[in-house]
C-alpha cells in the first residue's frame, strides 16, 4: 500500500511524528480492510467511503436496513480486533468514520490496466446496448407492420361490406 498520494491538506494537519503514526495506522487499517470478506468490504466502503446511509445501501442491495447495520457493526468489530492484534490497543475510539473514510479514499494505488479494463467494459456495454436498441427497433417495426396489416384488412372488409350493402339495396 502506497501512501505517497495522500492529499497535501492532510499532511498539514499533522506534525511529522503524528503524520507517521497516522500513516502507520492507515496502513494497518487498509490491511485489516483487505482481510474482510468482499461484501463486508463493499458495505464499509459504501457507508464510510461513499457516504451512503444504511437505508440507501439496504435499498440498493434489496435487503433490510437492520441487516446492513448488523453487517457494518460486525465488520467494525472485526477491524477493531485485527488492529488490536496488530498492536493498536483500544482501537475503537480511533477507528471512527473519518479514519475509515481516509483509509478507503486515500493512498490506494490504481491496479495496472484498470483504465483499459474499464474502457473495454464501457465499449462492451455500449455495443450490447446498441444491439438491444436495434432488436427493439426491429420488434417495434414488426408490430407496426402487423398493426398496419390488420388495419388495412379491416378497411378492406369494411369497404367490401359497404359495397355488398350498397349492391343489396339496389
Amino acid at each position: 500500500m502506497s501512501f505517497a498520494k495522500i492529499r497535501p491538506e492532510m499532511k498539514m494537519n499533522y506534525s511529522s511524528s503524528a503524520f507517521l503514526e497516522r500513516k502507520e495506522l492507515l496502513t494497518a487499517l487498509v490491511k485489516a480492510l483487505d482481510e474482510l470478506p468482499l461484501v463486508d468490504r463493499q458495505l464499509v466502503a459504501l457507508y464510510y467511503g461513499g457516504g451512503l446511509t444504511k437505508g440507501e445501501i439496504a435499498q440498493k442491495m434489496s435487503t433490510t436496513r437492520s441487516a446492513i447495520s448488523m453487517r457494518i457493526k460486525r465488520s467494525h468489530a472485526r477491524l477493531c480486533a485485527h488492529l488490536s492484534q496488530a498492536g493498536y490497543p483500544a482501537m475503537d475510539p480511533m477507528l471512527n468514520a473519518a479514519a475509515l473514510n481516509e483509509a478507503i479514499c486515500t493512498g490506494s494505488p490504481v491496479p495496472p490496466g484498470l483504465y483499459e479494463r474499464v474502457l473495454e467494459q464501457v465499449e462492451r456495454h455500449r455495443s450490447r446496448l446498441a444491439s438491444i436498441r436495434a432488436s427493439r427497433r426491429a420488434k417495434f417495426l414488426e408490430r407496426v407492420s402487423l398493426v398496419a396489416q390488420v388495419v388495412i384488412a379491416g378497411l378492406a372488409a369494411a369497404l367490401a361490406f359497404t359495397a355488398i350493402w350498397t349492391w343489396w339495396e339496389i
